[in-house]
C-alpha cells in the first residue's frame, strides 16, 4: 500500500524539467499548449526524473513499472481521464472502480494552498473556449479509501487526487481539461499547483 501525505510544493521542478508522455488526449495536450512545455518527450526516451503524463487506455505491466520506479525516485505521474480503468485501477490497488459522471460544480479541497481566496462558485459554470459556452464538468472519479489526498470532489468520490510515491508523487486527474484551462483560472493554477510548474 502507498502511504498518504499532505500535498506540499517540491522546489526542484522547473520550466525545464523534462516531460514524458505515454500516448495521448485532448487533456494532456492542453496542459502541454497551455504552459508551454515545449520538450515533451517519449516514454521510451525516458531517462531521468520528471513529469509523466499517461492518457494511454491500455498501461502494460512494462510500462507501469518504468513509470513507477521513475516516480519512486522522484518524478510525477499524472494519469489523465483517458487511462482511467479497470486495469489502472488494479496497478494502483484502488479498491474501486473509475466510473464517468458530469455535473455543473464540482468541489475543492479548501485546505490547499492552490484554492487560497477561491469561493465555492469558481468551479461552477465553467466556460469552455472549445465550444465557446458554459460546458458541464466531465470527469472520472472513485471511491477513495483515503489513500488519495482529494483535490476536487463530486457526491464524495475523488476526481483529481494526488498520493506520495517514494520520492515521487502520484496525480489522478479525472476531470476534463480541454478548453478550460485557458477559462478557468482556479483550474490552471491547481494544475500548476500539482506539476509545481
Amino acid at each position: 500500500m502507498f502511504s498518504a501525505y499532505a500535498v506540499t510544493a517540491c522546489s526542484d521542478f522547473s520550466n525545464n524539467t523534462k516531460v514524458y508522455m505515454l500516448g495521448s488526449s485532448d487533456d494532456a495536450v492542453s496542459v502541454v499548449d497551455y504552459f508551454g512545455m515545449d520538450k515533451v518527450l517519449s516514454i521510451d526516451d525516458i531517462k531521468e526524473k520528471g513529469i509523466i503524463m499517461v492518457s494511454d487506455d491500455f498501461i502494460s505491466d512494462n510500462n507501469f513499472n518504468i513509470i513507477m520506479n521513475m516516480v519512486e525516485s522522484g518524478s510525477k505521474v499524472i494519469f489523465y481521464k483517458s487511462s482511467l480503468d479497470d486495469n489502472l485501477a488494479g496497478l494502483l490497488d484502488i479498491d474501486s472502480r473509475f466510473q464517468e459522471d458530469d455535473s455543473w460544480i464540482v468541489f475543492r479541497n479548501i485546505g490547499l494552498k492552490c484554492f487560497d481566496g477561491s469561493s465555492s462558485t469558481d468551479l461552477k459554470y465553467n466556460y469552455s473556449s472549445v465550444l465557446d459556452r458554459p460546458e458541464r464538468h466531465f470527469f472520472m472519479n472513485f471511491d477513495n479509501t483515503g489513500e488519495y489526498i482529494p483535490v476536487l470532489t463530486h457526491n464524495n468520490k475523488t476526481i483529481v487526487g494526488t498520493r506520495k510515491y517514494g520520492k515521487g508523487q502520484i496525480i489522478i486527474c479525472g476531470l476534463k481539461l480541454k478548453g478550460k484551462l485557458d477559462t478557468t483560472p482556479l483550474m490552471s493554477e491547481m494544475v500548476s499547483f500539482l506539476l509545481n510548474l
